[in-house]
């Protein structure tokens, strides 16, 4: 079935329509309504957003999914015009994830050797390990370094069967050492 556009007159089919105007007069209209009513239609839309949680989220990755390239150049810009609010929330997502942030930090480190550790790898380890260094086989306290068993300097892989939790103190010993060079202070 096919309409006629009332503002424009062009005939397309009824899927091309927004009640009886047509999909590029329509966008045409909100566009101009938006440059002379900028605060309105900004309110509108968090008031919109904040009502359909959901759905604006759906939107929103949609649109993130399919403009990768503008997704990178608008947070970069919000980072740049928010630096304040920007350092604060990344000191305060750092201070709640340390070990994800650690993690992070090991996994960019090492793109060159092979393999990549889950974010979840110090709570595994702290698990499998009952919380204390493999190398001494005290308890850690917090005060440890993901290190890798065999070192990613002699062949090593950056993979999680390949490393385990030291005291910094023991890993410093430790170095890129293999296992069975290294006596750890008791």
């Amino acid at each position: 079935m096919t309409k006629v556009c009332v503002k424009c007159g062009i005939t397309a089919e009824s899927s091309f329509f927004v009640k009886s105007s047509c999909k590029t007069c329509v966008k045409e209209y909100r566009a101009a309504y938006y440059k002379t009513n900028k605060d309105k239609a900004i309110a509108q839309m968090q008031k919109w957003s904040e009502t359909n949680r959901e759905r604006s989220r759906e939107i929103k990755k949609k649109w993130s999914d399919a403009n990768p390239e503008k997704q990178r150049e608008a947070i970069a810009a919000w980072q740049v015009t928010n630096k304040e609010r920007f350092d604060e929330s990344k000191k305060k997502w750092s201070a709640e994830n340390s070990d994800k942030l650690r993690t992070h930090c090991i996994n960019r480190r090492r793109k060159l050797s092979e393999g990549t550790l889950s974010l979840d790898i110090v709570n595994t380890l702290l698990v499998r390990q009952s919380g204390n260094c493999a190398g001494c086989g005290k308890s850690l306290n917090g005060d440890y370094h993901i290190d890798h068993v065999l070192p990613i300097a002699k062949g090593g892989s950056n993979t999680d069967d390949n490393v385990q939790l030291l005291h910094s103190r023991c890993n410093l010993i430790k170095a890129a050492k293999y296992p069975w060079e290294v006596k750890f202070p008791s």
